[in-house]
C-alpha cells in the first residue's frame, strides 16, 4: 500500500522497542531502544539482557530481557516492581553490536536440558527455515537423564518427512550443540491458544501420550 509499518515490541507499562526497519524486521529483530535518561541519570528506556542471577550479558547472548525504570512500577494491590532501577520482561532474548534486539521466547518456558537452559524460541525459528517444514514446535519432555529432553515437533509438507538425524544436522549450522533436539515427533498439527500461541502444555501431553512416534537419540 505505499506506507511504512511500525513494527513494536514492548508492554502497557511503557517500555517498548520499535522499528520501521524492513530488513531489521525481515532478520528477526524487534526494534532498538526508544528512551534513553539524560547522562547521570537511572536508565529510563535502556535495554539490557540479564541471567537468571541478574548480572548483565554481553553482546549477542541469550538471557532475560529488561528495561531501565527510573520509577518503580505500581500495580494495583500487588507490591511494587523495579524498585532497583530494572523493569524484568519475563521475555528472553538478545542483543547485537548495533542496539538490534531479537525476541527468543519466555522465560517460563526454558527447557532444562541437563542444567543447561534452552530457549525454544530459538530453535523455532531455525526449524522455520528447514525445507518442506509446514509448522513447528519445541517442548521439553520428561527425561531420566537430563531431567528435560528437546523435543522437535514437526508439520512435514506432503514430502517425505524429516528424520531426527536429518533435523539435527540441519540445526547445527546455527544452533549450538547442547541446543539440537533429542527427539523428532511427527504430528498432524500444532496445539495453539485461541491468541496463537503455541499451547506447550497441550503439546507435551500429546507428545508423552503417543510415545511410540517419537524418534530418540538415543534409547531410554
Amino acid at each position: 500500500l505505499g506506507v511504512d509499518l511500525l513494527f513494536v515490541y514492548g508492554c502497557s507499562e511503557g517500555f517498548t522497542t520499535q522499528t520501521t526497519d524492513r530488513a531489521e524486521i525481515l532478520a528477526g529483530s524487534v526494534g532498538h531502544q526508544i528512551f534513553s535518561g539524560p547522562p547521570g541519570t537511572a536508565p529510563a528506556g535502556t535495554v539490557a539482557i540479564f541471567d537468571t542471577d541478574d548480572r548483565p550479558l554481553a553482546v549477542g547472548e541469550t538471557g532475560q530481557i529488561v528495561f531501565g525504570a527510573r520509577q518503580p512500577v505500581r500495580y494495583w494491590r500487588d507490591p511494587e516492581v523495579a524498585t532497583d532501577g530494572w523493569y524484568r520482561t519475563g521475555d528472553l532474548g538478545r542483543l547485537d553490536h548495533d542496539g538490534r534486539l531479537y525476541l527468543v521466547g519466555r522465560l517460563k518456558e526454558l527447557v532444562n536440558r541437563g542444567g543447561l537452559k534452552v530457549a525454544p524460541g530459538e530453535i523455532e525459528a531455525a526449524l522455520a527455515r528447514y525445507p518442506g517444514v509446514v509448522d513447528a514446535a519445541v517442548v521439553g519432555t520428561p527425561d531420566p537423564v537430563l531431567d528435560e529432553a528437546i523435543c522437535a515437533c514437526v508439520v512435514p509438507g506432503p514430502a517425505e518427512p524429516p528424520s531426527l538425524e536429518q533435523v539435527r544436522s540441519f540445526l547445527s549450522a546455527s544452533l549450538a550443540r547442547h541446543k539440537l533436539p533429542d527427539e523428532l515427533s511427527l504430528v498432524e498439527r500444532i496445539p495453539r491458544t485461541n491468541i496463537g500461541k503455541v499451547d506447550r502444555a497441550a503439546l507435551v501431553a500429546l507428545v508423552v501420550e503417543r510415545d511410540k512416534g517419537r524418534e530418540r537419540l538415543r534409547p531410554r
